[in-house]
This record gives structure tokens, sequence and C-alpha cells, in this order.
């Protein structure tokens, strides 16, 4: 797949793994690369399992490019946005599996997803966007995420009391074991899942 994510599909559950060595921080080649991994599990009609790597799921935009400012600032915060979209209506279930630190466009990608778990920790999950009083997106989010979208970001220990997760994993358990059961899960009901969710389109 490239050099930051990783694709692979296996009795129709495809695993998409994110891994740039570093904060997993989104520029535009983790969004070319992820974008192509997801065209990969529409052609193969597969349930998604999102991660990252061990302690980091995603720092959010890459600030090497943001703070320079201009148009390509400008395109990579656009496309950030297309990639939450495009997640949230994606035609079939997207389970992330959160093995750490997850902020800023991370965590919005989290709350995109279907089903969400993750490994307990002392990692960090929120917008620090909220704290510069930088907009966010005006979608309503559930009552559970408000108290995640505040100006400081939660525990892993807090996940599930504010809807960014519905699972948590103490560390060293089995994290991708659990991920791909409920991805098998998803899959035996995928058909009827397409037909509640009725929502697709080209986000990119």
């Amino acid at each position: 797949m490239g050099h930051v994510v990783r694709y692979s599909e296996s009795d129709k559950i495809a695993t998409i793994g994110i891994d740039d060595g570093k904060a997993n921080a989104v520029s535009f080649q983790f969004l070319d690369e992820i974008n192509n991994a997801l065209d990969l599990a529409e052609r193969d009609r597969a349930v998604v399992i999102l991660t990252g790597r061990p302690g980091k799921f995603s720092a959010g935009f890459d600030l090497s490019i943001v703070t320079k400012g201009g148009e390509t600032a400008t395109d990579l915060v656009r496309s950030g946005g297309r990639l939450a979209l495009r997640l949230l209506g994606f035609p079939t279930p997207v389970i992330l599996a959160c093995n750490g630190h997850c902020l800023a466009l991370g965590a919005l990608l989290l709350l995109a997803t279907d089903f969400r778990i993750g490994v307990e920790g002392e990692y960090k999950i929120g917008t620090n966007e909220v704290a510069i009083g930088m907009a966010l997106p005006s979608a309503s989010p559930p009552p559970t995420t408000l108290s995640f979208l505040s100006r400081s970001p939660v525990t892993s220990s807090m996940r599930v009391d504010t809807g960014a997760s519905r699972s948590t994993l103490r560390a060293g358990r089995d994290f991708y074991g659990k991920a791909r059961k409920g991805a098998w899960g998803l899959e035996i009901g995928l058909e009827f899942f397409i037909h509640e969710k009725g929502v697709s389109g080209n986000f990119r």
C-alpha cells in the first residue's frame, strides 16, 4: 500500500493499518494512501478495521504543513474533512481499533466510525482545537460526545463515559482479536447493515 498505510483482506474483513513510525500525522500521503485502502475495501465489500501503531492512532494534521498556512494548508484540512465524511458514510461497517493517543482530526475520524474499541492506558483522546478556539464542523454530536469535544482531552479510562469508545481493553489482551471478532459478527449481517445505513457516495 505504501509507506504509511497497509491493507489486507481475509474473509470479507479488511484491515487498514496506519504506521508512519512516528505520530501518524495526517499528511497528503496519509490521506492518499488511506483513501486508496478504502477504495480496496469498497471493491472487496469488506467490513473495515481501521487501526494505528502501538501507542498512537493519530495526532491529527501534519503541523509542518498546517503552520505554513496558505492554500496548501487549506487543501489539507478540507481533504481531512472529506475523509471523515467518507468514513461516516462508508457503505460497509467501520470499526476503529484505537490503540493509543487519538487527537485532533484523529479524534474526529474516531467519532465518524460505526464501532470503536480502545486499549486502556495513559492515552489522550480529544479535539485540542477547541482549547485554542478553532471552529469545528457544525454537526450535532450525540450527547455522550459533548464532553469529548471539550478543552481537555480525555484519558483511556474515560472513553466509555464520553462516547469515544464502546469497549476498552486492558493492555496485553488480544486487542486486534477482539476487533476482528466484532468485524466477523458484522460481516454476517452485512447486507442488513448496508440496507439500514443507506448512505454512500464519493467523498474523495
